[in-house]
């Protein structure tokens, strides 16, 4: 075989030139903002706003959150999976079924339904969690 008759169809210089340009105006969707912020921001401006009390601890209740859904997410996902890749079991494809739900669901949703049942004036908020979540 030779090398040409390897590759794809469609793959010629034309075609990878197309998804780099492609490629290249999508990245710049999401470079060009981020790089107008900082360039519009002072040194001491981020200063300012890094010595906030407020942001602090918004960066450390990000970190806390990012660090429990990674462990839950772990504890639960590793067991989970090889039960799933591993055995059949009575209820398998509702489990395929729930675990897709994220996928499937938009966020803001799935936010507003959370609020709805564990908020600060939902009933289960207020009387079996105290309050309902921080910041409601």
């Amino acid at each position: 075989m030779t090398r040409q008759s390897l590759q794809p169809s469609g793959s010629g210089t034309w075609f990878g030139l197309l998804l780099a340009l492609l490629g290249s105006a999508v990245l710049l969707l999401i470079v060009a903002p981020l790089l107008g912020i900082v360039l519009a921001t002072s040194v001491s401006d981020l200063s300012r706003a890094a010595a906030d009390r407020e942001v602090t601890e918004s960066i450390k209740l990000t970190l806390l959150a990012a660090l429990a859904a990674t462990t839950v997410s772990a504890v639960a996902g590793v067991p989970l999976a090889y039960l799933l890749a591993r055995k059949r079991f009575w209820g398998k494809g509702l489990v395929l079924g729930i675990i897709d739900l994220p996928i499937v669901i938009p966020h803001s949703a799935a936010g507003i339904a959370l609020l709805t049942v564990i908020g600060r004036q939902s009933p289960l908020g207020k009387h079996v969690l105290g309050g309902g979540l921080v910041g409601t």
